[in-house]
């Protein structure tokens, strides 16, 4: 029957600095009886950033042209910036709210999903809880725990992750 052969050329651009092939085509070499249908897998595993192509080369025993098919990936990695590293809310009269904002901008090609876990919201209570404790035991006139500057309870890092 007709043999069917596909493989990968390696363009240097295919190949990242740790000398890793991006793509993997399995499997490598495949052998078709006449009107047979198989299916190949085709994987793309950058291990650094940046834009990356190939061809796939399928050759037919007998048939001198080749069939080609293009490959790309871009390699990339979640990456956040914000507008302000820090927010902090100073003294709140009762009753009133204050808001502040930043910025969260997404630095690659990943859509990026931005949560405080509720974890994290339970612990911010907790410290605002221990807070107005330390508040009425001794604490500074004004709302702040003695040693602490107004606001500084309960500061917690939140999370960015990859969508």
């Amino acid at each position: 029957g007709k043999e069917a052969k596909g493989a990968t050329k390696s363009p240097s651009e295919a190949l990242p600095p740790t000398g890793e092939p991006v793509f993997i085509v399995e499997p490598r070499t495949l052998a078709l009886k006449r009107d047979e249908t198989a299916d190949i897998r085709v994987s793309a595993r950058p291990n650094v950033r940046g834009t990356f192509s190939d061809t796939l080369v399928c050759t037919v025993k007998g048939n001198p042209t080749p069939v080609t098919f293009n490959l790309s990936a871009i390699g990339t990695a979640p990456l956040v910036a914000l507008s302000s590293l820090e927010i902090e809310m100073e003294r709140i009269i009762l009753g009133r709210t204050d808001t502040r904002r930043t910025t969260l901008y997404s630095r690659s090609a990943l859509p990026v999903q931005w949560s405080i876990p509720p974890e994290e919201l339970e612990a911010l209570a907790r410290a605002a809880e221990l807070s107005e404790g330390e508040e009425g035991k001794g604490g500074k006139k004004g709302g702040a725990a003695a040693g602490k500057k107004p606001g500084s309870a309960g500061r917690r890092a939140s999370t960015a992750t990859a969508a």
